[in-house]
């Protein structure tokens, strides 16, 4: 008897979500197989089958006779691999009959969606329903990683393109920029994926720095090689906890070291812009000593940031980042599976930290709630190519503008701070700048009041988030 059928893999989501978005009625079965001796051993119920198959792809030779409960288990400690179990849902949609199987146990957040045929023209000929469509990752019909034999052997498929091709077709326009938009197939091995992220980042870095040694005057060019040694450091903080990456803490430490020396000239940059705003409340007579002052010191800070990244420190961090990029990945996981997984931790994270936040708690809870938001985000990006499109762009910008929220009352209370420095230094303008740190308090207790107004947010976000992973 030849099997003739159609296979599609569809994001890890509850299968019940996706038979009550087609609003079909469907008949549920609890399924355990394993595979021994080249056959299929398989219980449905309280029913037994022994299969044998030949052939791969769509089109296949199959022979399934009935057994008893004893045969079953005669072969049992014999099997090849793991055993499966899964639930199949079997419903009718336009005359067509579909399988719905939900993985269970290592398999867990597999679904499968499959369609037999009676004939090899009927199948070229199918086309899935829009309907139904717009739930499907991708067709798997002939991609023996996803059979249920190589389910059984290997566990969860996974996808691995060479890394030089992925690198190759996620290349941008410019390296001047760290908003990269790498794009990848869901079950892309995760590990490519990191790799792909940070040998792109690296070169970002490496743009940046050239553009800053040949003395651009671009303040963004430090802001833009921050922002990758940034994204990776988070990148490797994140993920290590679900990979146990190697050489993973010591990049960090690294990558904590390089923006530790970077800082003075990046701070410098961000108070001379401030200035550009104090100017509007204050007379800007009474600021421009204390403006060329910063001049100057912006000088010899980027003096020193000229000798970072010239550094034998800088350019053994380059080379360690490349090496991490090119290691061949010694485990293989799928992206989708790892990241409903890794993102549903930091969310966790970061609404336990908003929980606890009131109008009068301390500045650092609230710039630690900035940065854990901020590492949320960078996740997201990681991943951006599991979720679905419009979800995703939608649940960006509601991070962008709690993110907006936080940054700016980040930046008001270090403002504060350093006009309390320059009070001391500079005595002759002190009442002009008490005047600006109260204008700065009081703006602080308006962004306190609201983000703690806009806190309901975070907590959609538990709902809003998973859907948009399961697309649809």
């Amino acid at each position: 008897m030849l099997e003739i059928e159609k296979k599609f893999v569809l994001p890890p989501c509850k299968a019940k979500r996706y038979l009550k978005a087609l609003n079909k009625k469907y008949k549920k079965q609890h399924i355990l197989q394993y595979y021994a001796k080249n056959m299929r051993f398989r219980k449905i119920g309280d029913r037994y089958w022994c299969t044998i198959k030949r052939g791969q792809g769509m089109v296949r030779e199959e022979i399934e006779e009935p057994i008893t409960k004893e045969e079953f288990c005669a072969y049992w400690e014999q099997r090849e691999g793991e055993a499966i179990e899964k639930y199949r849902y079997t419903f009718r949609y336009k005359k067509d009959t579909y399988e719905l199987d939900e993985f269970m146990g290592h398999l867990k957040g597999l679904l499968y969606l499959e369609i037999e045929f009676g004939s090899l023209q009927k199948a070229e000929d199918f086309t899935l329903p829009k309907k139904i469509q717009k739930f499907v990752l991708d067709e798997v019909s002939d991609n023996p990683a996803f059979t249920n034999r190589s389910l059984a052997l290997h566990g969860l498929p996974v996808i691995s393109h060479p890394i030089e091709e992925l690198i190759a077709q996620n290349e941008p326009s410019s390296y001047l920029s760290a908003s990269l938009k790498p794009s990848f197939h869901p079950f892309e091995n995760v590990y490519l994926v990191l790799q792909v992220w940070i040998a792109l980042l690296t070169k970002v870095i490496e743009a940046n720095k050239e553009a800053i040694l040949a003395k651009e005057e671009d303040t963004e060019r430090l802001h833009q090689l921050r922002v990758a040694l940034r994204k990776i450091r988070s990148f490797l903080a994140l993920l290590d906890k679900e990979l146990d990456l190697p050489q993973a803490k010591e990049l960090q430490k690294s990558i904590k070291a390089i923006m530790k020396q970077t800082n003075r000239a990046r701070d410098l940059d961000v108070y001379l812009e401030w200035m550009q705003h104090y100017k509007k409340i204050v007379p800007p007579k009474k600021l421009k000593r204390l403006i060329q002052n910063l001049h100057k010191e912006r000088e010899a800070a980027y003096i020193a940031l000229l000798h970072t990244l010239q550094s034998p420190q800088f350019s053994l961090l380059l080379f360690r980042l490349h090496s991490f990029a090119a290691n061949q990945p010694q485990r293989q996981i799928p992206s989708i599976i790892l990241a409903k997984r890794a993102l549903k931790r930091q969310l966790h994270k970061v609404w336990e930290r908003t929980s606890r936040l009131t109008g009068s708690s301390k500045p650092k809870k609230y710039h630690r709630l900035r940065i854990e938001i901020k590492k949320l985000r960078y996740l997201m990006e990681f991943f951006a190519f599991v979720f679905e499109p419009k979800e995703y762009e939608k649940l960006i910008h509601k991070i962008k503008k709690i993110q907006e929220i936080l940054g700016r009352h980040q930046d008001t209370t270090v403002q504060m701070e350093y006009l309390q420095l320059l009070v001391q230094k500079n005595p002759a303008e002190e009442k002009a700048l008490l005047s600006l740190r109260q204008h700065l308090k009081r703006k602080a207790k308006k962004l306190r009041k609201k983000f703690l107004a806009s806190s309901s947010s975070i907590a959609d976000l538990y709902v809003t988030l998973p859907r948009a992973l399961c697309r649809y």
